[in-house]
């Protein structure tokens, strides 16, 4: 009898030290995954304001490249006008052909 009664504490005591050991390992695991949590979460916050970052200078690029293209249009047309008044003008007077010259090129019209 005083056989069983041994072996039933010792059965206790190891089921109660698996129970704890199994509890201690649920607790670092939660707080393994808890830190995990907070490394994602600055990492998503990180990766989108790089995300902002990067579409706001998509947008600055896309908007200074139209306000070029419209400054060469309207430099386009200026020189376009130019010749016509210049070849109005020429046939006005009966001379056959005309020379055209404009002004210097600025260092924008000759970025592209």
């Amino acid at each position: 009898m005083q056989g069983l009664v041994a072996t039933l504490e010792k059965v206790s005591k190891n089921s109660e030290m698996r129970h704890q050991q199994s509890a201690d390992l649920i607790n670092d695991l939660k707080h393994a995954n808890s830190a995990l949590l907070q490394t994602l979460d600055r990492s998503k916050k990180k990766y989108q304001s790089r995300i902002k970052k990067l579409e706001q200078r998509m947008l600055d690029m896309a908007e200074r490249h139209a306000h070029e293209v419209r400054g060469l249009k309207q430099r386009v047309a200026d020189l376009e006008n130019e010749v016509a008044v210049v070849s109005r003008a020429g046939h006005c007077t009966g001379i056959a052909s005309v020379g055209v010259t404009t002004h210097s090129s600025t260092a924008s019209e000759t970025s592209l």
